[in-house]
């Protein structure tokens, strides 16, 4: 079965790419995200959750190979690595809100300044659960962490956000 990546990161590749850096797949599932950038000429650190990993090393070892670097999400924390650009899809929608902060603050803390940070997530509509976000919402939560949108994009049950981390003052 072929790798079909996020549409949003197949539409915003050329903004990920964008110098010689290292992109971050965060949430990285079964890597159709990370080995399609890598595909394409990215440098690739795809992690998830412990039980993922483990998962998907067993399933899919051809395709933890593909990419530069692939580890359990705890492995970033202690991490001197900072990106270029980054992926989050369908994680977000998953998680707490305290966890969907978390999530943000390491992104923030660990990409550069200028860098691409592409989110795709369940779309709420009438019938979706909880579990979605609308726009509004999404990009509340993300400019807090200091991301400025520069693109919205949505299909009939997802919507994707594309933000540039804006240069951190202290």
């Amino acid at each position: 079965m072929a790798l079909i990546p996020a549409k949003s990161i197949v539409r915003w590749t050329p903004h990920l790419l964008v110098g010689a850096g290292v992109v971050l797949d965060y949430g990285a599932g079964n890597l159709r995200n990370a080995v399609y950038l890598t595909n394409q000429g990215g440098t690739v650190w795809a992690v998830d959750l412990p039980i993922q990993t483990e998962r998907t090393k067993r399933k899919y070892p051809g395709r933890v190979g593909a990419v530069a670097r692939y580890g359990a999400v705890d492995e970033l924390q202690d991490s001197t690595e900072y990106f270029s650009g980054a992926v989050c899809t369908y994680v977000l929608n998953i998680l707490s809100q305290p966890e969907q902060m978390k999530v943000l603050g390491l992104l923030q803390k660990r990409l550069i300044p200028g860098a691409c940070l592409c989110i795709e997530v369940r779309r709420q509509t009438p019938k979706t659960s909880r579990n979605a976000f609308d726009s509004i919402t999404l990009l509340n939560l993300t400019t807090a962490f200091g991301f400025r949108l520069e693109q919205a994009w949505a299909g009939s049950n997802w919507l994707a956000h594309r933000y540039v981390l804006e240069k951190i003052l202290i």
